[in-house]
């Protein structure tokens, strides 16, 4: 996630300079180096675990095992990052998706009944979810689809480097050059309502089909698209539903009484995700109330 943030910092070096001048932005950056000095201890303690190991039994050690064969490709640096990476990108953001879930079953309490009366007609309260119950949440996976819609996690997406000239279509053949930075802006795209009628209502009937099953929309970008999307997508997805559906399965949400905030202050105010790389909702607490089962 940070590091498609350094092909943009190098070319604009005064970037960093403005970002640390956001107080969120600056906020995240602060805790970003904090794990990153965590990556650097757990990385210096598999080095001097590595004599006589020739056979991986986690990624930091496939990763120095690739280290003493090619050096010029991988090295400390790039492992630390990389681990980073899969910290931020593998838990921050299945974690922030969970909290607008919760946040939008709050403010749409029919929705979320819809998901427990599926759930329980589907797994029944003895027993946990399981990913072999997904076929039987069509209505739970609409939800969660329409979640990642409205969220817009990562609202203008990841960079990227354009290899060969691209020219785009219906842009009066506007043309991409070889090393341009390019991404795309999710959040637009989330909410023109000539994709997504009426994009400010929570709907999860629209990524449903006639027969009510499951038809995931072929505009939603909360993963990327093509060759370079995300390659933990199928591993978010499923942590996804795996959570969201236990949490449904037993309990109802409501809003801290002592907080005074609106809804719209918590999901929609533009000011609390200004400066930021993820969309992610203020601080706030959440009353959780076992369901009688």
């Amino acid at each position: 996630m940070f590091l498609t943030l350094m092909p943009v910092i190098e070319r604009f070096p005064f970037i960093a300079d403005l970002l640390f001048k956001t107080p969120a932005s600056k906020a995240a950056i602060d805790d970003f180096l904090r794990l990153q000095s965590y990556c650097n201890e757990q990385r210096d303690r598999h080095i001097a675990e590595m004599e006589g190991v020739d056979r991986a039994r986690d990624y930091i050690e496939a990763h120095l095992l690739y280290q003493r064969d090619q050096p010029e490709m991988f090295n400390n640096t790039r492992l630390t990052m990389a681990v980073s990476d899969l910290f931020v990108a593998g838990t921050d953001t299945t974690a922030n998706t969970l909290r607008w879930a919760i946040l939008y079953m709050i403010d749409n309490p029919d929705v979320c009944e819809k998901v427990h009366k599926e759930v329980v007609k589907a797994i029944g309260n003895d027993r946990l979810p399981t990913m072999q119950d997904k076929a039987a949440l069509p209505y739970t996976q609409a939800v969660l689809e329409e979640v990642n819609r409205k969220a817009s996690l990562a609202p203008m997406g990841v960079f990227h480097r354009v290899v060969d000239e691209v020219t785009l279509a219906n842009s009066g053949g506007w043309k991409l050059q070889p090393d341009s930075i390019c991404t795309f802006n999710t959040y637009a795209i989330h909410h023109d309502p000539a994709v997504f009628p009426q994009p400010e209502k929570f709907l999860p009937e629209r990524h449903l089909k006639e027969d009510g099953q499951f038809a995931a929309s072929p505009h939603l970008s909360t993963f990327g698209l093509g060759k370079r999307a995300c390659l933990g997508e199928s591993l978010a997805r499923m942590e996804l539903l795996v959570f969201f559906v236990a949490l449904v399965q037993r309990y109802s949400f409501s809003l801290d009484p002592e907080d005074s905030r609106t809804m719209w202050q918590l999901t929609e105010d533009p000011s609390f995700s200004k400066g930021t790389v993820l969309r992610s909702p203020p601080l706030h607490k959440i009353v959780f109330k076992a369901r009688n089962i």
